[in-house]
């Protein structure tokens, strides 16, 4: 309605077509050479190694994907890489209560569970690490949808929804290393970079990538 309480109507905004989509609904991830697949792009994901990953029935929507050790990767998605450019990561998340724990990460530029804290890391060591992000006792408990905008080169300009509600961000710890907030073609799900550590425990599940900005709609 109008401000005075007259009827319009309001053509809908179109819908951004995610550069990536991942549902999760395989039956299995049980073999190494299993993949889940992207039904947008054909960006698939492979295995990386190293632990267990399993699907399940109990997802968000339909099946999900549990990990207990192991992550998924994908390479050379195209990806805006210039300075300033935003990446949109939108998905459904599980989690487990495990600390220290990468969630979604290009290189070092990543977002996870670390030091009680929920948020952006950027460090190269996994001790003595800046958190730009919140409290994680937000997302104990259920299922919790997560929109994380990455901006290249600009932590600070980072932007975090939690079901629907942006959060306001803080820095925890030492400071970071600003030369490492890039954005690259290579994501890792469970993970970040080719690290075999701070591997993801809980589920994710429907994992949207956007090669804008897209806010909590």
């Amino acid at each position: 309605k109008n401000y005075d309480g007259s009827s319009i109507f309001c053509s809908s905004c179109p819908i951004p077509t995610p550069l990536a989509w991942y549902k999760f609904d395989e039956c299995s991830y049980e073999q190494n050479t299993t993949k889940a697949y992207d039904s947008i792009n054909n960006y698939d994901l492979n295995r990386s190694g190293g632990g267990v990953l399993r699907s399940t029935n109990s997802g968000y929507l339909c099946r999900g994907v549990g990990f207990g050790g192991d992550s998924f990767r994908a390479y050379d998605l195209a990806l805006n890489t210039e300075d300033g450019a935003k990446t949109t990561v939108n998905f459904w998340i599980y989690w487990d209560g495990s600390d220290n724990v990468s969630v979604f990460g290009f290189k070092y530029f990543r977002l996870g569970f670390f030091n009680s804290k929920f948020g952006f890391s950027l460090n190269k060591s996994d001790k003595d690490r800046d958190i730009y992000g919140i409290d994680s006792s937000i997302l104990k408990g259920g299922w919790h949808n997560v929109v994380a905008v990455f901006v290249n080169r600009d932590l600070n300009s980072s932007k975090l929804y939690i079901d629907g509600i942006l959060q306001t961000l803080s820095h925890y710890g030492s400071k970071a290393d600003e030369e490492n907030a890039f954005i690259d073609g290579n994501i890792t799900i469970g993970g970040y970079g080719d690290s075999f550590n701070q591997r993801f425990l809980g589920k994710i599940d429907e994992l949207k990538i956007f090669n804008i900005e897209v806010d909590k709609d």
